[in-house]
């Protein structure tokens, strides 16, 4: 699905050229555009304890060979998360390397439960108002069932919270890919002189966008780690933002949503700097 594409790297490599063994957490395609590459693969397991220490990159000290492959123009290798590679230029050689977001548990956890704490009020575990102890020092059922009622009043992983948090999680952009808004505001007669024009509007090469259905009435659009939401007729309209990186009058005057609401969320991402016009010719 294209909201876990995190990135594409272009790597150049004269002769024997490359950058050393290392691993990447995440989903790699690695495309062959121009010249051959040897890749030498390793299904060997490997911790920090098998790194070079003192480098910027995480480069492995030893690498034992299980597979090898020569890409050549056209040709894609797929290596899932942590499977060690070892590329080499054979001869001036360029690749492009397409990395998926492959979130671990760790990292879900921990973002779900700082939402958690953002959520929780000042409530406190006091004692139940029928307290009885055979010790004093016993954590009695009752101070367990006080504390489950205050935790069970934060949002569950089946709750709409939570899925409005993991979409707006998954498309929260990396620091250095912030979108700036446009230096002045653009208005309803802005957007409507463009499409009368037959000028398109394109996705900003940095947003991240999905969309989900919450339940059978609701539908939201996600992107730049914020949420927004409407009533399940916008759901064509949604849908078509966020599948498509440029759309027009054509496509937009094939959807049945409610014409103001429409516009009001294009102008709301134009505005954003998330959708842009397309430059005239």
């Amino acid at each position: 699905p294209t909201w876990r594409i995190d990135d594409i790297m272009i790597s150049y490599a004269s002769d024997q050229g490359g950058v050393g063994p290392h691993t990447d957490a995440y989903d790699v395609f690695l495309m062959q555009a121009a010249g051959r590459r040897r890749w030498r693969l390793s299904f060997s397991k490997y911790t920090d304890d098998d790194l070079i220490p003192g480098l910027d990159q995480r480069i492995l000290s030893h690498f034992r060979i299980d597979e090898e492959w020569v890409l050549e123009p056209g040709d894609v290798l797929y290596l899932p998360p942590g499977i060690a590679h070892w590329g080499i230029a054979e001869g001036e050689c360029m690749t492009y390397s397409l990395g998926f977001r492959a979130p671990s548990q760790q990292d879900l956890a921990a973002d779900w439960f700082q939402h958690l704490v953002s959520l929780a009020d000042a409530r406190r575990l006091i004692d139940p108002a029928d307290l009885q102890l055979d010790s004093l020092a016993e954590l009695s059922e009752g101070a367990h069932e006080e504390a489950s009622k205050l935790l069970d009043t934060l949002p569950s992983t089946r709750s709409t919270d939570y899925r409005l948090w993991l979409g707006e999680y998954l498309t929260e952009p990396k620091p250095q890919f912030h979108i700036l808004p446009p230096d002045e505001a653009w208005s309803a007669p802005d957007l409507d002189g463009w499409l009368a024009q037959g000028r398109d509007l394109s996705r900003h090469p940095f947003a991240r966008m999905t969309w989900s259905r919450l339940g059978n009435e609701e539908v939201v659009l996600f992107s730049q780690g914020e949420s927004r939401r409407f009533h399940g007729e916008m759901t064509d309209a949604v849908r078509l933002i966020a599948e498509r990186r440029q759309f027009g009058a054509r496509e937009l005057g094939r959807l049945d949503a409610p014409l103001e609401t429409l516009r009001d969320l294009l102008l709301e991402l134009l505005n954003a700097g998330i959708l842009e016009p397309q430059q005239e010719d």
